[in-house]
């Protein structure tokens, strides 16, 4: 959703296509959302994840329960110490029983679900104020980057370097995405990728290489003679 109106506005000579787009994904869901919404099969999974919020079945009422509690316990744990967190390597206080904790791995007292709250958790308000910020940063440096770019490719590839930190905080806040290292390093990927974007252009690389060469030009032109009168010493 976020990336439509990027797509919109960034790829002028595409809106065509993006217009196209848009339409035949509204046409798509009114038609595929009534015919999933009670389906059991897994093409119809994208449709229960959106019901399961408003009418969730027995498994989903019982981890929406289960998750419900384990934010309790992380903003009791938060609030133990808000300034600065409480630091890693602890595990986060249980106030409330968390039911079944103990069949799955006991690294879950260490690793929650909502690794959103664990990041605050971990790093007090301070820290998580300078991480919204960064998130907050690659957004709009992000869409001005995007707009300073010409090539459709590199647009395309910065648009995902875009995307991806949205999805992680999105995603992160219902799972574990931010404890997830292979997640982490994929996104740190993207977003390096989407900060060095203009220089990747091959136009601003041909204007950069260009310069150089007029500025080497010059360093030349100005040597050359003051070699010529320079006297030699001995």
């Amino acid at each position: 959703v976020p990336l439509i109106p990027i797509m919109w506005t960034v790829l002028n000579e595409r809106k065509v296509a993006v217009k196209k787009f848009i339409i035949g994904f509204a046409i798509f869901n009114s038609l595929y959302l009534p015919i999933a919404w009670n389906g059991q099969g897994p093409w119809a999974l994208p449709a229960r994840a959106i019901r399961s919020n408003s009418d969730p079945n027995e498994r989903d009422a019982s981890s929406d329960y289960y998750r419900m509690v384990e934010n309790i316990n992380l903003k009791a744990t938060r609030d133990r110490s808000p300034i600065i967190g409480i630091g890693y390597g602890k595990p986060y206080d249980m106030l409330i029983y968390q039911p079944g904790i103990e069949q799955f791995d006991s690294f879950l007292k260490y690793l929650p679900h909502n690794s959103i709250m664990w990041i605050w958790m971990r790093i007090g308000h301070v820290g998580f104020l300078c991480f919204i910020m960064l998130l907050a940063s690659v957004c709009i440096r992000g869409t001005q980057i995007l707009k300073e770019t010409q090539d459709v490719i590199l647009q395309t590839i910065g648009a995902v370097g875009f995307a991806v930190p949205l999805m992680l905080f999105t995603f992160g806040k219902f799972d574990m995405a931010m404890v997830n290292y292979r997640i982490v390093i994929m996104t740190g990927s993207f977003m390096g990728i989407l900060a060095i974007l203009p220089k990747l252009n091959p136009k601003n690389a041909a204007a950069a290489a260009k310069s150089a060469d007029a500025i080497a030009l010059d360093d030349e032109n100005i040597e050359e003679p003051m070699r010529r009168n320079t006297p030699l010493t001995i």
